[in-house]
């Protein structure tokens, strides 16, 4: 069985997070966990969004690290369908995204101050190095998932 397959329950809390295919999209936004305690699993964002964080009555997606505040990210879909907003949540160890230079290879780590749009292929991490996520498309059920 694939990590991606196997349902975690630390991963998302299945009552918190109701994940429903949405009819007009041929792909769903998710994040797959380049790093840290989950590092191989994906998660498909609902259109409601999630947290991220360490205490599992305020996020939907529980790390145990204690460099993660207790809700400390937000992610949601973008209106638009282009990406997933991600908002710091006046972490204590702030929320990073890798910015590219203008010929598309990587620049650096920047701290999010603002929600902010990541289009698929993006990423993000909490902290220094607690844990790595990529803005992912996710095809219908059935399908591969469609990581750039």
């Amino acid at each position: 069985m694939r990590k991606s397959a196997r349902r975690d329950q630390r991963w998302m809390n299945s009552d918190r997070v109701s994940v429903k295919p949405n009819p007009t999209r041929k792909t769903r936004l998710g994040l797959y966990c380049l790093s840290g305690e989950f590092s191989g699993n994906e998660v498909e964002i609902p259109k409601e969004g999630i947290v991220i964080g360490r205490k599992p009555e305020q996020a939907n997606l529980v790390l145990s690290s204690h460099q993660v505040s207790a809700a400390h990210v937000r992610v949601w879909p973008d209106a638009t369908g282009q990406g997933l907003m991600v908002e710091d949540l006046n972490s204590t160890n702030g929320t990073f995204s890798l910015e590219s230079a203008w010929s598309g290879s990587p620049s650096g780590w920047v701290e999010l101050r603002s929600p902010k749009l990541l289009r698929p292929g993006a990423h993000f991490r909490l902290g220094e190095s607690v844990a790595e996520f990529e803005v992912m498309e996710q095809q219908p059920a059935g399908g591969s998932p469609a990581r750039r």
